[in-house]
């Protein structure tokens, strides 16, 4: 699925994956079908799950410490643990290659600067994988919501997720550290979604996270925003062992109510009254995953043999207001935790 005009055959995309575990499985999934680039090397220290992927691509399989660079790629697709992207970009944008990242792209504003200057400099792309957005139905939400963006009052994101012990185990470092946490682990896509959705624009007014299980990362987080327009943007995420709720994201408008109910096959509607029955019928639906990796990594091929904006909006441009607010929300739970250690 090439922009029309262009000839699939004299254009291909060569990129380097880098990662194999879900995240670089996902990505490999998409690539594989897709005209218009053509994976040559799978990277990770995992040397048999690579080994694995490159099988599928016909392509090679590397350790981290060998010289992926060399291979000039014309992109690099990223899906590794969250504190390593920073510097993985940056090899990448000083290759020559554009970037498509697993989410968030970085951790810190110094690290966002220090990537968008390089991007710059070497004049190549970064591409965040937030793929909730990545979906013709909220395109269409997000066509209602420009129009009503005026109106719109509250926004709540709301994410109840089941998670058993070993979950906790599997997360990568601590807050302070590479964002183990529920809020950079699953609480960012409803977030991001939200922003997308509404074009709105936020500030923080309070944040707590709670580490409930003891493990260095929290697993429970309430923040608080106020909207450019006076209005709130509510955002929650926990976790629990015994209940699993999916992801809400609930938008009040004016007269109206838009929610979307799910994550990876998210389902929508437009309501005017009787909205908790309607979210209890959009939650019987199947939510499987979806398009998002494949669709997200369509728009991210296309994006840059056109060289044009990506329809969802996932370049550094689009993904900037997502990312400034998870850089706010955990410098304001380390500001919290060196508080109470003193």
């Amino acid at each position: 699925m090439l922009p029309a005009g262009i000839n699939e055959q004299r254009v291909l995309l060569k990129a380097v994956l880098i990662g194999a575990g879900k995240a670089g499985r996902l990505f490999s999934n998409a690539a594989e079908a897709m005209p218009g680039i053509q994976i040559i090397a799978v990277v990770s220290k995992e040397g048999q799950t690579a080994a694995n992927l490159a099988a599928r691509h016909d392509a090679i399989a590397m350790n981290g410490r060998d010289d992926w660079a060399g291979l000039k790629p014309d992109l690099v697709l990223l899906a590794t643990p969250h504190d390593q992207h920073a510097s993985q970009i940056i090899r990448a944008l000083r290759a020559g290659a554009h970037v498509a990242s697993d989410k968030p792209l970085v951790l810190s504003e110094q690290d966002w600067y220090r990537v968008t200057q390089m991007a710059t400099l070497k004049g190549r792309r970064v591409f965040c994988g937030f793929t909730q957005r990545c979906n013709e139905a909220m395109k269409q939400c997000k066509e209602i919501l420009t129009a009503e963006r005026r109106n719109i009052r509250q926004i709540y994101c709301l994410q109840n997720l089941r998670r058993d012990r070993s979950y906790y185990q599997s997360w990568k470092g601590s807050p302070t550290q590479c964002g183990g946490g529920v809020g950079i682990n699953q609480a960012i896509h409803a977030l991001d979604l939200a922003l997308f959705l509404t074009g709105t624009e936020i500030r923080l007014t309070d944040s707590l996270g709670i580490d409930t299980r003891r493990l260095g990362v929290e697993d429970h987080l309430s923040v608080s925003f106020q909207t450019d327009n006076g209005g709130h943007l509510q955002l929650t995420a926990t976790t629990n062992s015994a209940i699993e709720n999916r992801q809400l994201v609930r938008i009040d408008l004016t007269d109206t109510v838009l929610v979307v109910v799910g994550s990876e096959s998210p389902s929508w509607s437009l309501v005017s009254n009787n909205v908790e029955s309607e979210i209890a019928r959009l939650s019987e639906f199947p939510d499987d995953y979806g398009p998002g990796h494949a669709e997200f990594l369509d728009d991210v091929v296309k994006s840059i043999i056109s060289n044009s904006p990506p329809r969802y909006q996932t370049d550094t441009q689009g993904t900037k207001a997502t990312h400034a607010a998870i850089f706010e929300i955990y410098d304001r739970m380390r500001l919290q935790h060196y508080s109470k250690s003193l």
